[in-house]
């Protein structure tokens, strides 16, 4: 095991922010992990790097207190950070807490709590600890239609959970869903781009979901997305398992677009729709009318019922598009409902989500209720003046 420098201190749970709780007195180790120092409560035992990028960086630890593998995210600097940034963040933490311990969903174990408010310039945020990703897996080995099933139906039911809260992910691709290699379980995450919506699905966003799982209307700006990106990206998932290649690997917005509609064949007039410029910008570079390839001859030999559910799923209009609820009842999942008995377990809804920054919203006032969340976990401990020690 790599060796880690730490240096053990001690912090009050002083502060000087009038409405902001007081968090109990805890006992840290700060831990050098390849150059970055991880400042933990002591219950928390640094055993890895996992990962690193532009979201911050990732480790893995025993938690002495739960007996259990987790992952913890560091963001650093938070406060410092672009306010867009800071939003996603609490976002991301905001739409965790609410769908924490539903199937197929990654959980939220905690929040690091920081020494002081004055003092919290990074947010540690601790989940399950997942052994791989879905875009490893599909780069390690061809799927079985056995596999393909159980994965995509593990997948769709964990955006069966967020979109029965009416949240959209918006950023479905597969370095995004996780996997424990002992039982292949998968769990969703990243949810620093996803949204709150309702059935007039008010947000528009033009630089959502990574450009291979983009759905069309994304690409033409359509100022009314819906839950239906997020079934496109499924499908894009599901057409990766079939061969596995990258269905539509665009090299930018006009390649990506041209590859979908190769596939798609040209919509309608009633289907193009999107922003004045975007409709603009398809007319002039796609005049000439583009026929439909059959999916079938794309993957000759996968189950027919697969392709006849990808179909519904590369839809190019998104109110054509199917749902999550009658994808998991198409008849290629049949196997997956014992006696044919359709799922109707409470497990799979959860109670709708709504949350939304006011225009004002300051740095300091983000600050402020990411502490009272981490405030709020640690009084649900059980017992929070408990020794985290072993």
């Amino acid at each position: 095991m790599t060796n880690y420098n730490q240096e053990i201190n001690f912090a009050s749970p002083t502060h000087s922010a009038s409405n902001v709780s007081p968090l109990i007195k805890t006992e840290y180790v700060t831990t050098n992990v390849c150059g970055n120092m991880f400042t933990l409560p002591k219950r928390y035992e640094v055993t890895g790097a996992v990962g690193k990028g532009g979201y911050g960086t990732v480790v893995s630890a025993i938690d002495h207190k739960t007996k259990e593998n987790v992952a913890i995210k560091k963001i650093v600097n938070l406060f410092e950070q672009d306010r867009n940034y800071q939003k996603r963040i609490l976002r991301e933490i905001k739409i965790l807490r609410h769908l924490c311990g539903r199937d197929n969903i990654i959980c939220l174990r905690d929040l690091v709590p920081p020494p002081s408010f004055e003092e919290m310039k990074d947010v540690y945020i601790v989940t399950d600890l997942m052994d791989s990703d879905m875009d490893a897996l599909l780069r390690s080995r061809q799927f079985t239609d056995e596999a393909v099933r159980y994965f995509l139906f593990q997948i769709l039911s964990g955006v069966k959970v967020m979109h029965s809260a009416n949240i959209i992910h918006r950023d479905i691709k597969p370095k995004n869903i996780l996997l424990d290699k002992k039982d292949y379980n998968m769990r969703i995450c990243d949810f620093g781009l996803s949204r709150a919506i309702d059935s007039e699905y008010p947000f528009s966003s033009k630089y959502v979901v990574s450009r291979w799982y983009r759905a069309p209307e994304v690409i033409l700006y359509w100022d009314k997305l819906s839950k239906a990106i997020d079934i496109w990206s499924v499908g894009c998932i599901l057409a990766e398992m079939l061969d596995g290649k990258v269905l539509f690997q665009g090299k930018d917005f006009n390649h990506q677009l041209s590859l979908i509609l190769a596939v798609t064949g040209s919509p309608s007039e009633k289907e193009l729709r999107g922003c004045k410029e975007g409709i603009a910008f398809y007319r002039q570079n796609y005049p000439n009318k583009i026929p439909k390839r059959k999916l079938s001859d794309m993957y000759p030999k996968a189950n027919p019922l697969a392709i006849k559910l990808l179909e519904r799923m590369l839809e190019w209009d998104p109110e054509r598009r199917i749902t999550v609820e009658e994808a998991l009842q198409h008849p290629y999942f049949e196997k997956m409902h014992p006696d044919g008995e359709e799922d109707e377990e409470e497990d799979d809804y959860c109670e709708p989500f709504n949350y939304n920054f006011t225009e004002d919203c300051k740095t300091e006032d983000i600050k402020k209720i990411i502490y009272e969340e981490i405030s709020e976990l640690q009084d649900e401990e059980t017992d929070p003046m408990e020794d985290d020690s072993d």
